[in-house]
């Protein structure tokens, strides 16, 4: 809930969906020989494609070290798919709309992200690519698109509800500023718990500061 607008509110996602990457690769789908294979790309794209290149470098430097420091003959290869799915998010991100990606958007960006980590299994050692897309190319394509579109209808709904949230403190500080501009106060009734409540303007009309006085109608008489 950090506002991922500033700087350090996208760092701080980064450092979610880089612990989010690398907790996954903890329990990978592991082919022998430090063949690693996890969700860290789904991962790593949505991070970059949500909240920008500053939380999608944090993920990236992450994902990448715990990679690299695990080993094998694909640390390389795992490693750049880690860079490459994060550059396809990060491409996505200057799509023309700036509305929240709609479900064939993210299934869209799975497949690609899905096709370009598939490609790179070629930058394998000893030509080792043919036969690891061979046994992995179908399930991936399948799977990771449907990740992508799972784990982006949650971001998207949290997204929304933030800015709902933005949207309605906005409206309520253009009020306020009407109300004291005008001076004239106002208050609501809630008729289910019979209780009242003031705006700020009532209180300064009055002269009274919040908590010194329980709002309620014969206060306004």
């Amino acid at each position: 809930r950090w506002p991922h607008s500033t700087r350090r509110g996208s760092l701080l996602q980064g450092l979610l969906f880089g612990v989010a990457a690398v907790l996954g690769m903890m329990h990978p789908l592991d082919l022998g020989g430090g063949l690693i294979f996890d969700g860290r790309s789904v991962v790593v794209s949505l991070c970059a494609l949500y909240f920008g290149p500053w939380a999608a470098g944090l993920s990236v430097l992450m994902a990448v070290a715990y990679r690299l420091g695990v080993g094998g003959d694909g640390a390389i290869t795992g490693s750049l798919v880690t860079v490459a799915t994060a550059a396809v998010g990060l491409l996505a991100r200057k799509r023309p709309h700036a509305s929240l990606p709609s479900p064939l958007f993210l299934y869209t960006l799975g497949v690609i992200s899905s096709l370009v980590m598939l490609v790179l299994m070629f930058t394998l050692p000893q030509g080792a690519g043919a036969s690891v897309v061979s046994r992995i190319g179908m399930p991936v394509l399948l799977l990771y698109p449907l990740a992508t579109v799972l784990g982006g209808a949650v971001l998207s709904r949290q997204v929304r509800g933030r800015l709902a949230e933005t949207e309605i403190r906005q409206s309520q500080a253009l009020l306020d500023a009407a109300q004291h501009l005008a001076k004239v106060g106002g208050w609501e009734w809630d008729l289910r718990r019979q209780r009242m409540t003031w705006t700020d303007e009532v209180y300064r009309i009055h002269d009274i500061a919040r908590g010194e006085l329980e709002p309620g109608p014969a206060q306004l008489m």
